[in-house]
């Protein structure tokens, strides 16, 4: 199995994929899964990476899912709609992340010029800070309550968590 992860961020950072790279690490079995990383540089972006997915689907001879990381930035982002729309007819998973990766994962915003600083020094302590934040990954619906995320909800289709950590 092939998981396809389309974030945010830029390729020179992968400051969004250091987070979500931590909850498969912490969360889920050791890799019996190959992992493809397509960093979409900006929100607007994220729904124009067609050629790229189909480009590493073709490459693999097994299943591959899609899954995309979004901020909502603001509820009422119409850029939101574009992406449910863009996943939703692909067939593809949407991990959201309210308001944004940091406030889900340190409880703040941070500063675009700190972002892979506090990413990095999130990587140092990430086993004692994912324990408390369980419930806030497992929200059903993250558009509506911030700091939270579905990436627990939408992992858990495709991926065995570790048996101290299963629900």
């Amino acid at each position: 199995m092939q998981l396809i992860i389309v974030c945010e961020t830029r390729s020179s950072s992968k400051s969004d994929y250091k987070y979500i790279k931590s909850v498969l690490d912490y969360f889920y079995e050791p890799r019996s899964f190959s992992i493809k990383k397509i960093f979409a540089s900006s929100k607007t972006s994220l729904i124009k990476q067609d050629s790229k997915i189909s480009k590493i689907m073709s490459s693999y001879p097994g299943k591959s899912f899609v899954v995309l990381f979004a901020d909502v930035d603001s509820k009422d982002d119409q850029l939101n709609n574009e992406i449910m729309n863009y996943a939703r007819n692909r067939n593809f998973a949407l991990v959201w992340m309210n308001q944004d990766v940091e406030d889900v994962f340190l409880g703040k915003s941070v500063n675009k010029k700190i972002k892979n600083a506090e990413a990095d020094n999130y990587l140092k302590r990430y086993h004692k800070i994912l324990p408390l934040l369980t419930i806030k990954l497992e929200e059903k619906n993250p558009l509506e309550h911030k700091n939270t995320s579905n990436i627990l909800v939408v992992f858990d289709n495709y991926l065995e968590r570790k048996d101290s950590l299963s629900k």
